[in-house]
């Protein structure tokens, strides 16, 4: 190694330091934070959880089968409530507690923030809809499929022998396995799209406060507008403009014992801008809860 070469050498190993240093900081505040969080949140989502439990026990146990059903089914209204819920409490109890300067003061970007609140609402529906999902399974598996262990066992032996068939067991391991993906990223992009127009929204409400009296009016204002630009304006003419990207295939099937495969194929080009959207929303919440949230 020649004398040039040492300095440049040693800078550049600081400078990767410095980085890995940095990425350490990070991920320290980001747990902090969402610890924080979910310690906050865990006696009311325990509460839902155990309510939704006990409404699965009931409707098993006490509600014939199309009724209950169509019960099961309004249990899905969970999921968006608890979503909407957990995203507006997370900045209005900030407030609320009187611990919003205590956040701001907190050695963390805006943006840093913002996501930390998003990862936990985000994960606290999940928690929510995957209650609500297991118990609509375990349901209609019982009433439907002449028992749990029953249609367990045959969904089993699809995936391992196929029913005979080693084919058909390596194609519906492979389609459980890519469309698992595909659906949690899908379902993931939407639901951060939602938290962050709620963040959005409220953020904005609270950067107006001294625009009195129309202060009240930001918040719904501003969250009508960035759900119709995602959802409807920019979102549709974004999704067409990406409309040349592949398509994604999805799969479905009739029956466990026979293979009745329906291939989908869908464009990823509405998700994509759904996801680009969000993040450009992401990144002006942020910017509100930095420079322009009054406190």
């Amino acid at each position: 190694m020649s004398q040039n070469e040492g300095p440049s050498a040693h800078s550049g190993k600081l400078a990767e330091d410095h980085r890995r240093q940095v990425v350490r900081l990070v991920l320290h505040q980001a747990w902090a934070l969402f610890r924080r969080e979910l310690a906050a949140s865990r006696p009311s989502l325990l509460a839902v959880v155990g309510l939704i439990v006990i409404w699965k026990l009931v409707l098993g146990t006490l509600v014939g089968e199309m009724n209950g059903v169509l019960a099961s089914l309004a249990s899905l209204y969970a999921v968006p409530l608890w979503l909407l819920i957990t995203s507006l409490r997370g900045w209005w109890r900030e407030w609320s507690g009187g611990s919003i300067h205590y956040t701001l003061a907190f050695p963390a970007p805006g943006w840093l923030l913002v996501a930390t609140k998003a990862v936990a609402a985000v994960f606290e529906t999940s928690v929510v809809g995957l209650t609500v999902g297991a118990g609509g399974w375990i349901l209609y598996t019982q009433w439907f499929r002449g028992g749990l262990f029953a249609w367990s066992g045959g969904f089993i032996r699809l995936l391992i022998d196929g029913h005979g068939s080693p084919d058909r067991a390596a194609f519906w391991r492979h389609a459980l396995v890519s469309d698992g993906i595909k659906v949690v990223l899908v379902v993931g992009v939407y639901l951060f799209a939602a938290n962050a127009i709620i963040q959005l929204a409220y953020l904005a409400g609270r950067a107006a406060t001294g625009a009195r009296p129309a202060a009240g009016l930001i918040s719904p204002l501003v969250g009508a507008a960035a759900a119709w630009l995602l959802f409807g304006g920019l979102g549709v003419l974004l999704g067409r403009a990406l409309g040349w990207l592949p398509q994604v295939t999805y799969h479905t099937a009739g029956r466990l014992g026979k293979l009745y495969h329906f291939p989908h194929q869908a464009s990823p080009g509405p998700t994509i801008a759904v996801a680009l959207i969000a993040v450009a929303y992401f990144a002006f919440a942020a910017w509100l809860a930095e420079q322009r949230v009054d406190v």
